[in-house]
């Protein structure tokens, strides 16, 4: 993987996630975290098998921290943030908050996917739910018309 984890720490710092939370950004921050994180997701995508424990943590720390309430504005927050957003919208910087937003949402699933795929216990549930879907089906034999309509009525599929 081409970042360290010394690199790691800067991507998912507290820079990154709170870009937009204490300061107005210029466009070309927002575009610059837009590929930084564009290129965290690659790499996680690609090589995570080889990306050292130590990183994994912080990519994993990263990734959940999206998640948490204290990325949403405070009520004390909403004129400032208010402010920004017509300010983009007059400037015409839109597609760079765009950018960034669907950058930071590609890196956090990139990063959630790869930790989902690592825990045994997640995949035993995943087998687990999807079994209980498909209630006992042929999975190599595809479901008709009626099955899909009786799953989606009852949640259970029909057996024959």
């Amino acid at each position: 993987m081409g970042a360290s984890v010394a690199n790691l720490e800067e991507l998912t710092s507290v820079r990154t996630v709170e870009l937009l939370k204490h300061h107005t950004p210029q466009v070309s921050e927002l575009l610059e975290q837009a590929r930084n994180l564009q290129r965290l997701a690659r790499q996680v995508e690609t090589g995570w098998g080889q990306i050292p424990a130590e990183a994994k943590i912080i990519l994993k720390d990263f990734g959940y921290s999206l998640n948490q309430s204290y990325l949403r504005p405070n009520p004390w927050q909403m004129p400032r943030v208010i402010s920004f957003l017509i300010k983009a919208v007059i400037k015409g910087e839109i597609p760079a908050l765009l950018k960034f937003g669907n950058a930071l949402l590609e890196a956090q699933e990139a990063i959630l996917c790869q930790v989902e795929r690592e825990n045994s216990s997640y995949q035993a549930a995943v087998a687990d739910a999807i079994d209980d879907v498909v209630g006992g089906r042929d999975p190599g034999r595809e479901m008709s018309l009626e099955e899909f309509r009786e799953l989606v009525k009852t949640g259970k599929a029909l057996h024959h």
